[in-house]
């Protein structure tokens, strides 16, 4: 199953795991597949970068690079057009539903409430991360 997963609910479910483990584990086992485009990718690898997450990634034993390949090797890429401007209070926000479109993503996961209420973007849910967990039985 296709999903696109805001940068936030990748990095718990890899680098702090927790109630998040579900949705890490399922990546793993390729039962869910990520999906980016350029802007996405971009951002995660950017956030990869910051030095606030150098220990934890330190903790897990995982360099950016590293954790970025585990990722890449399990998920889907598609070229988009910057997203149309339907969230214009977080203009990135538009690019996570452009490459949720283009992937033709079965749901979109985040905790971002400028997404969340939404609910829906051209038939794809928008979920919470544990919502979708219990809606997959991941959990």
């Amino acid at each position: 199953m296709r999903v696109v997963l805001d940068t936030n609910v990748i990095l718990s479910a890899f680098l702090w795991q927790k109630e998040l483990k579900p949705i890490y584990l399922a990546v793993k086992a390729a039962a869910i597949i990520p999906c980016f485009n350029q802007q996405t990718w971009g951002e995660l690898q950017r956030t990869l970068g910051y030095g606030k997450l150098k220990k934890q990634l330190a903790a897990v034993g995982l360099a950016p690079d590293d954790l970025l390949q585990l990722i890449a090797s399990r998920s889907y890429f598609t070229i988009t057009e910057r997203g149309r401007n339907v969230i214009p209070d977080d203009p990135s926000d538009n690019d996570v539903l452009a490459c949720a479109r283009s992937a033709r993503a079965l749901r979109i996961i985040s905790g971002d409430q400028h997404l969340l209420r939404l609910k829906e973007f051209y038939g794809i849910p928008i979920l919470r991360p544990k919502d979708f967990i219990q809606q997959l039985s991941l959990g």
